[in-house]
């Protein structure tokens, strides 16, 4: 794939990100009352197929002057609406921006991640802990063009913001201590309230905590690989599942295979490590194949997490090596993957019919354990 250029970053205050191009070099475009500069055509192609296709007529409530300011009710009103419409407008940029990424759609991911970032902005403010996931994806997709420096810009830009609110809970915790110790309560009083209810910190905060740091040391973890630094890497993609493993409460959540899938692809490229990497794909393509051969109501995927599924047990399935662990992994895989197409919406029948052909083909025995692999395989398909 072509290389893809990227506006370089500039820091201002608050860490608010702004794109450096000559002015000269800036036009504006107009699309349905939704101002946007472009460089070239080439960026306004790549801005319109990276997400503003997606967002276009959302953002048009937004953009529209109010004619009349209305009551005090009204304005609340339309204040809380506003608001909904970026929240909205923000998580589907950041799942077209994972999509976009699982796919390899790297200088796609681009668009849809500095618009993650807007909204963040517009939501939480310009010096908030919430903007790291816009930075992550940014930082992740410029690792995927091999803008390194750029992308550990990126990703510094969020540790910054997750070292900013751990010092703030630190103090905050200091000037809690020093109160107490001026001002002692006359009763011992516990951590809950009535109803049992936490008076300080809750598991919820913490949990997205965790989520975060996790991807923190994922996209590190992605950085060190592309730099050669494997010992830095594979710490970091322990980190990433052990943080995961916690904020999900469990080490074969979907969501954690992600970093199984990465540590096991380090300890390939490690001398006398490979039986380590079978072994972790191995994992990998069992905690999907179980997922999945549960009915289909029990498990919810959105587009970002059946990419990013399809991405990796492609990759596990059409591994290659002759080992019989390697081989067993890749027919788990193979079948998770049939089984993960034929769900997707977005992927053609041929697609799931000729991945659930070729797992019965590496394990016959497949067919009789799940039904559904058979019946996905006798699928008739229409050949345009």
């Amino acid at each position: 794939m072509r290389e893809a250029s990227i506006p370089s970053v500039r820091r201002l205050p608050g860490d608010l990100l702004l794109v450096n191009r000559p002015v000269s070099a800036i036009k504006p475009h107009h699309h349905h009352s939704f101002m946007v500069p472009f460089s070239d055509k080439e960026h306004q192609s790549t801005d319109w197929r990276g997400i503003h296709s997606r967002i276009c007529m959302l953002v048009v409530p937004l953009r529209t002057p109010v004619a009349v300011l209305g009551s005090e009710e009204e304005r609340a009103h339309r204040e809380t609406q506003t608001r909904r419409r970026q929240v909205h407008l923000l998580e589907l940029t950041k799942t077209e921006a994972h999509k976009k990424l699982y796919e390899g759609e790297y200088h796609l991911a681009i668009p849809a991640a500095l618009q993650a970032l807007r909204f963040s902005m517009q939501v939480y403010g310009p010096n908030s802990e919430k903007l790291v996931p816009a930075y992550l994806l940014l930082g992740e997709s410029s690792i995927g063009l091999n803008q390194l420096s750029q992308a550990e810009d990126y990703l510094s830009l969020a540790k910054w913001a997750l070292m900013k609110k751990s010092a703030g809970k630190k103090l905050q915790q200091q000037q809690q201590q020093q109160q107490q110790q001026t001002h002692p309560p006359r009763h011992q009083q516990s951590d809950t309230g009535e109803g049992g209810e936490a008076l300080v910190g809750t598991g919820e905060s913490e949990k997205e905590e965790d989520e975060v740091l996790a991807l923190l040391n994922r996209n590190f973890g992605l950085l060190y690989l592309k730099k050669g630094k494997t010992d830095d890497a594979v710490r970091c993609f322990a980190l990433d599942i052990y943080h995961l493993s916690i904020a999900k409460n469990d080490p074969e959540d979907l969501s954690v295979t992600g970093g199984y899938f990465h540590l096991g692809t380090v300890l390939n490229t490690l001398p006398n490590r490979a039986v380590d990497c079978h072994a972790l794909f191995d994992r990998v393509a069992e905690i999907w194949r179980t997922a999945l051969m549960r009915p289909t109501t029990s498990l919810q995927l959105d587009e970002a997490q059946q990419a990013e599924g399809i991405q990796i047990l492609t990759a596990i399935s059409t591994c290659i090596t002759t080992t019989p662990a390697a081989l067993f992994a890749a027919a788990k895989a193979q079948h998770a993957l049939a089984l993960l197409l034929s769900r997707s919406s977005s992927e053609p029948k041929s697609r799931a019919k000729a991945a659930a052909e070729k797992a019965l083909e590496m394990d016959p025995g497949a067919g009789v354990m799940d039904p559904r692999l058979t019946e996905v395989a006798n699928w008739e398909v229409t050949v345009t």
